[in-house]
């Protein structure tokens, strides 16, 4: 069963399991606590709104006064993801680590380069026919990202593609998979035969595969395709662990479903 907001489970060696609320439709998101030597690090935070904030005072007593929190992982740049990493550096003093492409993207949503592409995205959309101002400020406007973070956290490690982190007796490769969000990192402990997946591999839903105006891929949707084929190599009996949904096994089923769905949608496309 899931855990409550605010409770964890321990769900493979050294990793617990918790859920942090979310004010959306999609009500929630899985947090990993990675057991180290001395304490924890956490992976994904949830985003900036009170429900949330109470969550993770709720860990905190429940865990980090027993265990510190040491450090906080974030798999990719959007909100639910990333949202609450300032407020834990903040309240805890801890480090946050992501991919260099995460931080760019994220320094550029709080600083004015988010504004400039705003404005040539606008025009783009009022030239095919999106006249609707409301809708296009509602969805694209630089500041609502920042309203659903705590604002941007100082970022005190980089982690590349294939790099080797050490948490306590686990030793985890990132593993850059993008298309769903440039610089996304999946995680991956081959000797536990454990993938924290983000939202790159969700167990009953597709991810959102969208070009974005901000993008620099210019084919998310092959980026995303070619992801999941390097993580379908992995061992047959990962136990993966998502961003929302619940934990499974499976994931090279997983990734043909996936697979096999964006290629019937391609098809229809073309035809």
């Amino acid at each position: 069963p899931a855990p409550a907001s605010g409770q964890s489970v321990t769900i493979a060696p050294g990793v617990r399991w918790g859920r942090i609320p979310l004010p959306l439709d999609l009500n929630h998101i899985n947090v990993w606590l990675v057991e180290t030597d001395d304490g924890w690090v956490v992976v994904d935070t949830g985003m900036a709104a009170s429900v949330g904030k109470d969550a993770w005072e709720v860990v905190e007593r429940e865990y980090f006064s027993q265990r510190p929190l040491r450090a906080v992982f974030i798999t990719h740049i959007h909100p639910d993801h990333i949202g609450l990493a300032k407020w834990l550096q903040d309240r805890l003093g801890v480090p946050v680590i992501m991919s260099r492409r995460t931080h760019e993207l994220a320094h550029a949503m709080w600083s004015g380069e988010g504004q400039a592409h705003f404005d040539k995205a606008e025009q783009f959309f009022r030239s095919h026919g999106v006249t609707d101002e409301r809708q296009i400020r509602a969805m694209f406007r630089p500041d609502r990202f920042a309203r659903m973070t705590s604002s941007m956290p100082k970022v005190e490690q980089f982690v590349a593609d294939e790099e080797s982190i050490r948490w306590g007796a686990g030793e985890w490769s990132a593993l850059e998979t993008n298309g769903h969000a440039e610089g996304h990192l999946c995680l991956s402990n081959p000797a536990a035969r454990v993938l924290i997946s983000g939202d790159q591999v969700l167990p009953t839903i597709s991810s959102n595969i969208s070009f974005m105006f901000h993008s620099s891929d210019p084919n998310p949707l092959g980026s995303y395709l070619s992801s999941l084929q390097r993580l379908r190599a992995l061992s047959e009996d990962t136990l993966v662990l998502p961003a929302h949904g619940v934990p499974f096994r499976g994931l090279r089923q997983r990734v043909d479903d996936l697979t096999g769905h964006h290629v019937q949608q391609l098809d229809k496309l073309a035809a």
